[in-house]
């Protein structure tokens, strides 16, 4: 579940090898409007003080430090069986399958219609519960592509508010 001493979560699920990886990597260039496939989300910026000002100035979206494993989730759905697939993946460039994990679309009461052709931007942590359990949670805080359109253009604020 996470390397014995960091509290940094391993990404669960199957590894993927080629050819399925460089097919994964060439929907994600394809989704992203990309020539070729580079990890699309955003890079982190660590502030200094010489930005305090700039940041008085401006507005911008802050977020607690999750000590976690940064990933995309690629949401599809599989040609063949027609069942939502979620893939996993990071910086490095390694695909995970995630078996049972669903993203389905909202006021759908039978929960039937599922997200397709989607990348959302997200850290995997381990959450402690009140209990004292250690529960692997996937943290999204950014929509990349929604149903194949891509949003990444568009304000923070405006790509989070479509569903």
């Amino acid at each position: 579940m996470a390397s014995p001493h960091s509290g940094v979560p391993d990404i669960p699920g199957i590894l993927q090898y080629e050819p399925a990886l460089g097919h994964l990597k060439q929907y994600v260039a394809s989704l992203m409007q990309m020539r070729s496939y580079r990890f699309p989300g955003a890079q982190p910026v660590s502030f200094r003080q010489d930005h305090l000002k700039q940041l008085e100035s401006e507005d911008y979206f802050v977020a607690e430090k999750s000590d976690g494993v940064r990933c995309l989730a690629l949401i599809t759905v599989n040609r063949e069986t027609k069942a939502q697939e979620v893939y996993l993946f990071d910086r490095k460039s390694n695909f995970f399958l995630i078996p049972h994990l669903r993203f389905p679309i909202p006021n759908d009461p039978s929960f039937q219609k599922c997200h397709t052709d989607t990348i959302i931007d997200g850290e995997l942590v381990l959450d402690k519960e009140p209990d004292g359990r250690v529960r692997q949670r996937l943290l999204l805080f950014d929509c990349l592509v929604i149903a194949g359109k891509v949003l990444v253009e568009r304000d923070l604020s405006k790509r989070l508010g479509v569903s």
